[in-house]
């Protein structure tokens, strides 16, 4: 099924902070990926390989913009993964002024 990401394009759009910020984050697995990502920000704190079509490098994507990749890193049960996924997207999207009918919502 995969994680029903609604394509908000937020996270891409704030890699910047993401990235500034990983100095705060704990988890090594997580650290690592932030620490592994291979591409620049643009003025806007936005991924370089974000165009208006969308993720240009989707289907080589980094280890820490895919969900799937990042759970079974982490050892952590796909469905657990995407309920804590979709409660961050949210938390973007409602920061970000976004109507909560664009909130991912996950089906158990």
């Amino acid at each position: 099924m995969g994680f029903p990401c609604t394509n908000c394009g937020l996270c891409c759009k704030n890699v910047k902070t993401v990235l500034n910020g990983r100095h705060f984050v704990s988890n090594p697995v997580i650290k690592k990926a932030l620490d592994d990502f291979p591409y620049n920000t643009d003025e806007s704190g936005a991924c370089e390989m974000l165009t208006d079509d969308g993720c240009c490098v989707y289907e080589t994507r980094p280890d820490v913009c895919n969900i799937d990749t990042m759970a079974r890193l982490q050892g952590i049960p796909l469905n657990e993964y995407y309920l804590a996924s979709a409660q961050s997207c949210n938390m973007i999207m409602a920061i970000n002024g976004l109507d909560s009918s664009n909130f991912v919502v996950i089906k158990e």
